[in-house]
C-alpha cells in the first residue's frame, strides 16, 4: 500500500516548537530531550540560528539510529523528506559560483534563506533552508526570463558558511571589473582578465580556484594541506595546469609574486 503524501499548510515557517513536535511524534527524539531543547529555547538569544542549529548544537540523540546525535545532516535530510524535494550538498567545487550569485541579490537571498545552485538553459535551482514557504517565487520569477524554478532543501549550517562567501567573492570581481573601466589598475589584475580576456576556459579556471580557496579555508582545523589535496586532487591538478598558462599573461611580475605569496601564507600557516 502505497504511503500517504503529508500536507503541510503554505507559506509555514519551521520554528523549533514545531521541529521538537513533529521529532517526538516519529519517535526520534525522547521527551526528555524535548524538555530540554524547549528549556533552553529560553536561553538562545540568537534568532539568525534555524532550529535545525539550534537542535543539533544541543547534540541530543537520534532514537532511530542508536549511538548517534541529531545532526544538522541527519535533520536537514529529515526535512527534506517532510518537504518531498531533493536534499542538495553545497560543494563550491562543482558550482559555478559567479553563475548562481547572478540570480538574485545578496540582500534577497538573505531575507529569504534561499541560495541559487545551479542555473541551467530553461531552469534555475534554488536551495532553501526553508522549503515549505513560496511567498518569495513569484519575485524571482519576474527576473528569471521565462526559466522555471526547481527546489531543492539545503543544510542550514552550509548555508550559513557558503552564502556569504560566495557573495562575498561576487563583489570583489565586479569591483575589480569597475575599478579597471575607471582607470585604475594593479591589484585588479587578476580579476580583470575575467571581463578582458572573454577566455571562458580562463573564467572557468578562476572560479574552480576561488571554489577550492573557500574549501581549504573551512577545512577542520585538524585537516591539513596534503588532505585537502588528496581530496580535490584532480581539481588541484587541473588548477596547477591552468595557472602556468596564467601567470604567463600576466603583464606584472610583481602581480604574480603578489598572488604567489598569498596562496603561500594559507599553507605556511600549517
Amino acid at each position: 500500500m502505497a504511503q500517504a503524501i503529508e500536507l503541510f499548510p503554505a507559506d509555514m515557517r519551521i520554528e523549533l516548537p514545531w521541529l521538537l513536535e513533529r521529532l517526538l511524534r516519529e519517535s526520534i527524539i525522547s521527551e526528555e530531550d524535548v524538555t530540554l531543547c524547549r528549556a533552553s529555547q529560553g536561553d538562545q538569544r540568537d534568532d539568525k540560528l534555524h532550529p535545525i542549529q539550534v537542535l543539533a548544537r544541543l547534540n541530543v540523540d537520534n532514537l532511530s539510529n542508536k549511538g548517534t546525535s541529531l545532526s544538522a545532516k541527519v535533520l536537514t535530510t529529515w526535512l527534506a523528506s517532510k518537504a518531498q524535494q531533493p536534499e542538495f550538498q553545497i560543494d563550491p567545487l562543482k558550482m559555478n559560483i559567479p553563475a548562481i550569485t547572478g540570480v538574485m541579490s545578496y540582500a534577497f537571498a538573505q531575507r529569504h534563506q534561499i541560495l541559487a545552485t545551479e542555473v541551467g538553459p530553461d531552469y534555475v535551482e534554488i536551495g532553501s533552508t526553508q522549503p515549505f514557504l513560496k511567498a518569495w517565487e513569484p519575485d524571482l520569477k519576474q527576473t528569471l526570463k521565462g526559466k522555471g524554478i526547481r527546489r531543492v532543501v539545503l543544510n542550514p549550517e552550509d548555508y550559513a558558511r557558503y552564502s556569504v562567501e560566495f557573495y562575498n567573492l561576487a563583489r570583489s570581481v565586479s569591483g575589480a571589473h569597475k575599478h579597471e573601466q575607471s582607470g585604475g589598475s594593479g591589484a585588479a589584475n587578476f580579476e580583470q582578465l575575467l571581463e578582458l580576456g572573454k577566455l571562458s576556459s580562463l573564467r572557468r579556471m578562476i572560479s574552480m580556484l576561488s571554489a577550492l580557496w573557500i574549501g581549504y579555508c573551512n577545512m577542520p582545523s585538524s585537516s591539513g594541506p596534503v588532505t585537502f589535496i588528496l581530496s580535490h586532487g584532480e581539481t588541484v591538478v587541473g588548477c596547477a595546469s591552468a595557472l602556468m598558462v596564467f601567470f604567463m599573461m600576466l603583464t606584472s611580475f610583481r602581480q604574480t609574486l603578489w598572488w604567489l605569496s598569498l596562496v603561500g601564507s594559507k599553507f605556511s600557516a600549517e
